[in-house]
């Protein structure tokens, strides 16, 4: 007879094991499929012609990026059902997510695909003026290349690289350097990345790509301190 714990440690491991197998092979949770270019977009709700149109503006986004690669393949699941996304990401809060080592596969939030929009959750206080669904997906994106390039770079590179290139690359034709720069010397209150946005790290990227010459890839092997950043109060 199995020892009680021992029962109970099998059962978790065994519900742990299928909970990451699901995690990496979702598609039976999701009905809808639509192929397009080198995307799959899978949803829990059909899936209107329009977001051709969006994945086009991601394309040219992300064609940016020199990790990109036209052979890459992605897969987008698009959650409309809050317990989906909560259940394939457990942060009810954020706008997508991309577990890094586990999978490629990109989970974002209920999106209204017709009018290139996210549906932010009911806690979210600010604008959406610069968060369309093509912003989404390219920034959620720019992490599968990161882990395509190096399934663990999240573990070896900063949070302000890592997200602030994914912000750099999915506001990539909307970005305003010296609005940023102006919003960070004024301490805008959206410029603390504790309220759930990227700006501070994508002027801080930024600044090194555009202004400094250098590539991703050498931000990622020499990892400039986020504190650098205070030079842009100066000039």
């Amino acid at each position: 007879m199995i020892k009680p714990f021992k029962k109970i440690s099998w059962i978790i491991t065994l519900l742990f094991s299928i909970y990451v197998l699901i995690l990496v092979y979702p598609n039976p949770l999701f009905a809808h499929k639509h192929e397009f270019k080198q995307f799959t977009v899978h949803s829990d709700q059909e899936i209107p012609n329009e977001i051709e149109q969006v994945l086009d503006l991601v394309t040219y986004k992300i064609s940016q990026s020199e990790l990109y690669n036209q052979d890459l393949k992605f897969n987008i699941f698009v959650c409309n059902d809050n317990w989906r996304f909560k259940f394939l990401t457990r942060n009810p809060n954020a706008a997508g997510l991309v577990h890094f080592v586990l999978s490629r596969n990109v989970f974002v939030r209920s999106c209204d695909i017709v009018n290139d929009k996210i549906i932010p959750p009911d806690t979210w206080k600010f604008g959406t003026e610069d968060r369309s669904m093509n912003w989404l997906l390219s920034h959620e994106l720019t992490h599968s290349m990161q882990s395509y390039h190096d399934r663990f770079m999240v573990f070896k590179t900063s949070v302000p690289i890592i997200e602030g290139y994914a912000d750099y690359i999915g506001k990539f034709d909307t970005f305003d350097f010296l609005k940023y720069q102006k919003d960070f010397r004024e301490n805008h209150v959206e410029m603390d990345p504790a309220n759930g946005l990227y700006k501070k790290y994508h002027l801080f990227v930024a600044d090194f790509i555009d202004n400094k010459g250098y590539s991703f890839l050498k931000l990622v092997e020499e990892s400039p301190d986020l504190n650098l950043i205070e030079e842009l109060r100066k000039n």
